[in-house]
């Protein structure tokens, strides 16, 4: 529609340029202001010429939209191939009536040049010289020429605002389907950018109005997961709607995208088993190939983990204070080993020597004793905890309570005791342990640790024969 009608008002502004100015009957006009000149106070003569001006400019507009209406309009372009011609066509019609518009007003300046000239206040005397010159003959006649060269201005004025008004809009369609594509991708960047630190304000507010920790790591990641799957399916629902074959590409563009980002792949594949798995959860202490530590945060691509110090036996690990960030993916190469898989405790041993000389029936009672009184409270807790995480697996053997071995030394009586420990709290329950064992012992008259002793012989006094051979 736009087209048709930049074609139509070229076609008119094209003809009328060639045609030049229709003649209008200027004789009822020019009859007017010679009754005006004589009669210059009549209110009805003014009245009968603002009619006639009206009239006049009524045919001018009417001739304008007559020649504008010649084309018929030809159907709207579906895409910005035909603008840059509809442009340059608008842009002619534009300048056609910019030049047309000049030249009337040069016209009227003129016009008014010789009414100042030959009837002002000091009007020329009568003289022959340049007569054949003079756009008009008498003055009625010179004020109808600049009457209905006024109106013609006044309607390309009109129309040339118009013209101009739709040349504007051409160029900022033009430019729109130039940049449509980036101002589009730079709206829907703008409009996650937003909705990225919506979210985040949200979450930090629920974040500061939870006091538990698993309470709020629970709610801000259920927060966050429906935010962004609540956004995935708009952005996507909207790009399918607006382009109905995009599937296609989207086709295409995902095998392509799954073969150069491979490493994501095998994140997203790994976070998918860590799930479907259940290999870890938030507070499990977890060793993953050279990762190690406990699990704080699990996402799509990366777990997030406080680092303990690398060691096989987690009833020694301690955390470091550094935080580590393991792709997903290290389970599908690595092993995993979970502690926390059956229970959040651990067996840990600690050994020690008796004397040969010690009453080792009294150090069993009193051993065992002080290990139930320090470690009872964990080994219930680890029975009940184990009942419970191993019911989807088969495991015929419950945890134990504390153990208590011997074994007869060169040095004494070796000792070793077996007992459940919180992970990671092995130093803090062998303290304790130690202090009551020692505490214990000073005490008790026939029990003694022992302790490598070594004895020097020297050449000049040696040593007595351990047995007499008179004897």
């Amino acid at each position: 529609m736009l087209i048709g009608l930049v074609l139509a008002l070229s076609f008119s502004i094209s003809a009328y340029a060639q045609e030049g100015v229709t003649a209008y009957d200027e004789t009822q006009l020019t009859s007017l202001y010679r009754s005006l000149l004589k009669y210059p106070n009549d209110e009805y003569i003014q009245k009968r010429i603002t009619d006639e001006r009206s009239r006049i400019k009524a045919a001018i507009e009417k001739e304008v939209r007559k020649l504008s209406e010649t084309v018929k309009e030809p159907a709207p372009p579906t895409d910005g191939q035909e603008l840059p011609s509809a442009i340059e066509q608008q842009r002619t019609v534009v300048t056609g009536l910019e030049e047309r518009l000049k030249e009337r007003k040069v016209n009227v300046d003129l016009l008014l040049s010789e009414e100042k000239k030959y009837y002002g206040e000091a009007p020329a005397p009568e003289a022959t010289d340049g007569e054949e010159f003079r756009l008009a003959k008498t003055h009625e006649e010179l004020l109808a020429k600049a009457a209905i060269d006024e109106e013609r201005i006044s309607v390309l004025e009109s129309v040339l605002s118009l013209e101009k008004e739709r040349l504007s809009k051409l160029n900022r369609d033009q430019w729109l389907v130039q940049f449509g594509d980036i101002i589009r991708i730079l709206t829907w960047i703008g409009i996650l950018v937003g909705i990225i630190i919506l979210e985040r304000t949200i979450r930090s507010i629920i974040a500061h109005r939870i006091p538990e920790p698993e309470r709020r790591y629970v709610a801000t990641k259920l927060f966050t997961t429906a935010t962004y799957t609540i956004v995935t399916v708009w952005v996507l629902t909207t790009i399918v709607a607006e382009n109905p074959g995009i599937l296609t590409s989207l086709a295409i563009v995902g095998a392509g995208l799954a073969v150069a980002l491979q490493d994501v792949v095998k994140d997203v594949v790994g976070w998918i088993m860590i799930l479907q798995k259940r290999l870890f959860t938030i507070g499990d202490r977890i060793s993953v190939g050279p990762y190690t530590g406990d699990v704080v945060d699990v996402t799509l691509l990366r777990t997030t983990m406080l680092e303990v110090h690398s060691s096989t036996d987690a009833a020694v690990q301690e955390r470091t204070g550094r935080t580590l960030i393991m792709p997903n993916a290290a389970v599908l190469t690595h092993d995993v080993v979970n502690f926390n898989q059956t229970s959040d405790y651990i067996k840990a041993e600690m050994g020690f020597t008796l004397t040969l000389d010690s009453n080792w029936q009294k150090a069993e009672k009193v051993l065992k004793n002080i290990v139930e009184n320090v470690t009872g409270t964990y080994t219930n807790a680890a029975r009940r905890q184990y009942d419970v995480r191993t019911r989807t697996l088969f495991v015929k053997q419950d945890p134990s309570g504390p153990q208590m071995y011997m074994d007869i030394t060169g040095d004494g009586i070796a000792v070793r005791l077996r007992f459940t420990i919180p992970i990671g709290m092995r130093r803090e329950v062998i303290t304790e342990l130690t202090q009551d064992i020692l505490g214990r012992f000073a005490k008790e008259k026939d029990i003694s640790l022992a302790y490598r002793t070594s004895m020097v012989y020297s050449t000049e006094h040696p040593a007595p024969p351990l047995f007499d051979p008179q004897e």
